[in-house]
């Protein structure tokens, strides 16, 4: 008993240092790497970055199936995202129309497929890595949520929109990815709601959903 003890203990200590080094990387992305536009730094560090999570999934013996790569459980997380996703659209379709920003077109449809990645990039790390490092920290489902959601907002600083809107979601992606993990489901979500908030509201309000230092260019 003591023995399972020091090994819970152990593991919870490993898995907070990862969610450190992630978070790090996430925090460097934005406020000093991005910035700087040299793709290959970017690439880089992007690359290090994944081969550190796949490791560290190996290293705690997660599958395919349990960081989300999988499409078993594809109708019950489609049937939750499915809900989440029109109820927001709905409201940034009322907001942009009343305030004439409404923009969606031919280009945003490039522009949802352009993100499709970006979004996948996110989720790979703040859904699904955090979700399952934070699952040996916390007890419950709305613990992780919670903990979760104010990681992924507030990496989205300066932009208090942004921070808002990505806590709310943030908090809903993972409370479904607890339960029904799918990271492809999540990444449609996600990608869809982001040029949604993009092109329908006025930069007045989303500030080109610019971050860090380039939030105030």
């Amino acid at each position: 008993m003591e023995q399972q003890i020091k090994s819970k203990r152990a593991y919870a200590v490993i898995s907070a240092l990862e969610i450190s080094v992630i978070y790090l990387y996430a925090f460097c992305l934005v406020w000093f790497i991005a910035p700087a536009k040299n793709i290959w730094l970017v690439i880089g560090t992007a690359i290090c970055a994944v081969i550190f999570t796949l490791v560290s999934h190996r290293f705690h013996g997660e599958t395919m199936a349990s960081i989300g790569l999988r499409f078993d459980n594809i109708r019950l997380s489609i049937k939750y995202h499915a809900l989440f996703t029109i109820i927001c659209l709905i409201i940034i379709g009322s907001w942009g129309f009343m305030l004439g920003s409404l923009g969606w077109n031919r280009g945003a449809i490039m522009k949802l497929f352009e993100y499709f990645f970006w979004a996948a990039f996110q989720q790979f790390f703040f859904l699904s890595f955090f979700t399952l490092r934070l699952k040996c920290l916390l007890r419950f489902r709305y613990e992780v949520a919670l903990v979760n959601a104010l990681l992924f907002s507030f990496i989205h600083a300066p932009n208090l929109f942004l921070i808002t809107a990505t806590f709310i979601s943030g908090y809903f992606w993972t409370y479904v990815f607890y339960r029904y993990p799918n990271l492809l489901v999540s990444t449609f979500s996600h990608a869809i709601l982001a040029v949604a908030l993009l092109r329908g509201l006025p930069e007045a309000i989303n500030h080109g959903m610019r971050i860090g230092p380039i939030y105030y260019h």
